[in-house]
């Protein structure tokens, strides 16, 4: 070790063989040694001094820059023999001389040989590395070391490395960190391209001069994006009772964004409340009173969701109408009244033409989807079908219409029900055995004759429910009663339509179906007037006569 760095605190190149330097001349053995011991015996700073003395001179050995050009051969040895077990304090302790020495031009890679790079890195680094540093490309990173004199040990070409001031590449990353792309300001402001390139107009976002960008996209200052939102937020104010907040996109009424902020800028408006999800100007509510009396402008004429708000309908239906042109639309220049625009006129013209289930329930006391079901009921459907709001030509819903919508089910009692149904069993009763030709006696809801062996089973269904379905219950011991009879019949009389069909049993078990089961309920559609869906069935539809005249009660053919 004294040899090692004897030889090389007196300039020598290489260390050569220690075979060869004892026969050498005692007197540069002496000196040599004399040295080396020197620096050992005052630990580590002796050894410090000797790697001062071995700097001294390093403008001449030929080297740009690098632990070669300062410390001469002396650390390439110290490479070669770090990994034995004698060389680590020497490894040590040149580490530790070189992180006190930040400006020292060497790079990491020259570094990382002898403890943590970062710590030793120092206060240069090459053009690579800074490249790396900033991610950016080879040619900007040239641009920029020009540009901001970053040069420490400037190109000589012929492949020779050049060395940058570490410092001014961190000052660069910093001044990037505090810029932002095109995207990503947009981004951070929480608005579209178009509503950017708006606000671009105020003049309320500082943009970089193309000579002071790290790089030509990185333009915009993300300080200045940040002050802009503090600036909008210091104006939020607490959100008044009832009041029905709305986001930037929501409550233009047609309005550019640059409008609003502008507004909210000049202290004409000020936001409400902030959403939970949303960011930069986005996350911002207004209320709706607020926005109105910022922009008193006159309109002539309405979008689709003022026009729900006026009929009191919802926004899908109203558009649903104005596509099937129903609700008649046009289209008008300006900002404040684009897209499909409704006038007064309109307005009236669709009042007058139609009306909409809302308002059918509203004259006939019950709810509009009762409404629209009994309005099918009797035969009257809806002009559309994919809006949610059912809508009818107003001419078609008369004041007899109307009375019949609010009519509920289960009015009765369950003794005028079954009363009801036992009259109603006996008049069919009366009609069956005028079509058979025998006379025909009741037990409970069957008629029978002995000497013929007829057996007519009357049912009785009703509608449960508002539309016109009738449901029958079949019981194991109506169906057993039927198989043991010599001629059976099956009579379904509907309740509300006064009417029956009747069927040859053999027939109506294969309609009816249910096995074994001790009870079968089936059903029956028919219309609001009491006409059998079913055309095979209609075809047997008898119609009682009236009590009243003593005709049929059939209705009128639509």
């Amino acid at each position: 070790m004294a040899h090692a760095v004897g030889t090389f605190v007196l300039g020598r190149p290489r260390l050569g063989y220690a075979s060869s330097f004892v026969a050498g001349d005692p007197d540069r053995i002496a000196g040599t040694m004399e040295i080396g011991w020197a620096a050992l015996q005052d630990w580590p700073q002796g050894f410090h001094s000797a790697l001062d003395q071995m700097r001294v001179g390093a403008e001449n050995r030929g080297k740009h820059f690098g632990l070669e050009r300062e410390f001469g051969g002396f650390s390439e040895w110290l490479s070669k023999t770090s990994s034995e077990e004698w060389a680590r304090p020497l490894r040590d302790a040149f580490g530790q001389y070189l992180s006190a020495q930040p400006s020292l031009r060497t790079t990491r890679r020259g570094l990382v040989r002898y403890g943590d790079p970062e710590v030793l890195r120092g206060g240069y680094m090459t053009r690579n590395e800074a490249a790396d540093l900033l991610d950016v490309s080879s040619q900007t990173m040239i641009d920029l070391a020009e540009r901001e004199n970053l040069y420490a040990v400037a190109p000589v070409g012929a492949g020779v490395p050049s060395l940058l001031n570490a410092r001014g590449v961190e000052e660069l990353r910093a001044r990037k960190a505090a810029t932002l792309l095109k995207e990503e300001a947009f981004a951070l402001l929480g608005v579209g391209v178009k509503a950017f390139d708006g606000i671009l107009g105020l003049d309320v976002l500082e943009i970089l001069p193309e000579g002071e960008r790290i790089t030509v996209q990185r333009m915009f200052v993300k300080s200045s994006i940040e002050g802009l939102i503090a600036r909008v937020k210091s104006r939020l104010t607490p959100a008044r009772a009832g009041a029905k907040l709305l986001s930037f996109s929501r409550c233009g009424g047609g309005r550019a964004t640059t409008d609003l902020l502008r507004a909210v800028l000049d202290g004409r408006l000020r936001p409400s409340g902030l959403a939970r999800k949303a960011v930069g100007l986005s996350a911002f509510l207004f209320d709706q009173r607020d926005v109105a009396a910022a922009f008193p402008a006159e309109r002539s004429t309405l979008n689709l969701l003022e026009v729900a708000a006026e009929l009191g309908e919802n926004g899908r239906s109203v558009r649903a109408w104005a596509r099937a042109g129903l609700l008649p639309t046009e289209r008008r220049a300006g900002s404040l009244e684009a897209g499909s625009r409704v006038t007064s006129e309109g307005i009236a013209h669709f009042r007058r033409e139609y009306t909409t289930a809302t308002e059918i329930s509203e004259r006939a006391a019950t709810t509009p989807r009762w409404a629209t079901h009994r309005l099918a009921f009797h035969g009257i459907q809806p002009l559309l079908f994919e809006a949610r709001t059912a809508i009818y030509p107003r001419d078609v819903i008369t004041e007899d219409l109307l009375s019949k919508l609010n009519v509920k089910k289960g009015a009765s009692s369950p003794s005028e029900r079954a009363a009801k149904s036992a009259d109603l069993t006996w008049r069919v009763g009366e009609c069956v055995a005028e079509d058979l030709g025998v006379p025909l006696q009741r037990a409970r809801s069957s008629l029978f004759h002995t000497e013929t062996g007829t057996l007519v089973q009357v049912m009785v269904g009703r509608s449960p429910r508002i539309g016109a379905s009738y449901a029958f219950r079949f019981s194991l011991a109506m169906r057993q009663s039927l198989d043991g009879a010599r001629k059976a019949w099956l009579a379904l009389a509907l309740a509300e339509g006064n009417s029956f069909i009747l069927l040859p049993w053999l027939e109506a078990r294969k309609i009816i179906g249910g096995g074994e089961k001790p009870r079968t309920l089936f059903f029956l559609a028919a219309d609001g007037q009491g006409r059998v869906r079913d055309e095979q069935m209609r075809s047997r539809q008898k119609w009682l006569p009236s009590l009243s005249t003593g005709t049929e009660n059939q209705p009128v053919p639509p």
